[in-house]
């Protein structure tokens, strides 16, 4: 087998995951008889995981989200992403350029704050059901991103929590669409006792067993073989498979 016949069977599968529900929650929002849908993703719009995946999956992939995002921009469908117990530092980095007067060799003025997290920082001054002003993020990823589909990002407080909430460039643009999303996401939290309905409901349903996760994965390598491509599996999914045999 050549090089280019080998593939991560994890790494497709997230990668097809995420696009496959990115398009049943768009197919979903079509139906619904509502003026105006919202679309809840639990995760971040910022597609992190291409950056770790090899250049062909990342450059498969990003073009295919894109796509579906701009589907929902046509659409006009609001989608926001839910970020529960974030570890993002934005912000914090924001108040160590204010405590070292933007001098990156003044290491000794921040120390304080390195061991922080944004949601500290937003913790700080949030009352339950506020949120933080929007942010833009300039992540080398997003640089890909069309205008319009750049993700802003909030932090909000759901009661229990700060979560961090991403949305595309054409939706932060417009006040009542912010004050659409939060209304329902802080209706969700109380009705969830601190975390959205939808989204505790749609974990319900995605659940996969290891014994059928296992079956899926052997049905995936077995059909590489037939196709004569090698299919790569972690180590431990190997010793794994070994056991299971």
């Amino acid at each position: 087998f050549e090089e280019k016949d080998w593939f991560e069977a994890i790494d497709i599968v997230n990668c097809r995951r995420q696009e496959l529900e990115f398009k049943h929650a768009l197919q979903a929002a079509l139906e619904i008889p509502a003026d105006n849908p919202i679309v809840l993703f639990d995760g971040s719009l910022i597609f992190w995981h291409l950056e770790n995946m090899s250049e062909r999956l990342h450059d498969e992939y990003l073009p295919r989200y894109l796509a579906l995002l701009d589907y929902y921009y046509k659409k006009k469908i609001l989608i926001a992403g839910y970020i529960s117990m974030p570890k993002s530092k934005e912000l914090v980095n924001l108040v160590r350029m204010q405590l070292s007067d933007c001098d990156p060799n003044n290491n000794d003025a921040h120390t304080q704050v390195d061991h922080m997290l944004d949601t500290h920082v937003a913790q700080s001054f949030l009352q339950p059901f506020e949120r933080t002003i929007l942010f833009a993020n300039h992540s080398p990823i997003v640089k890909l991103y069309p205008v319009h589909l750049k993700p802003y990002f909030f932090y909000l407080h759901v009661g229990d929590e700060i979560v961090r909430i991403e949305v595309p460039a054409w939706v932060a643009e417009n006040n009542d669409n912010i004050d659409s999303i939060v209304k329902t996401i802080c209706d969700q939290s109380r009705k969830g006792f601190g975390y959205p309905v939808v989204l505790s409901e749609a974990h319900e349903q995605a659940v996969v067993k290891g014994p059928d996760r296992d079956f899926f994965y052997h049905i995936i390598y077995d059909l590489g073989q037939q196709q004569k491509r090698m299919i790569a599996f972690s180590l431990k999914q190997v010793k794994k498979r070994i056991v299971s045999v």
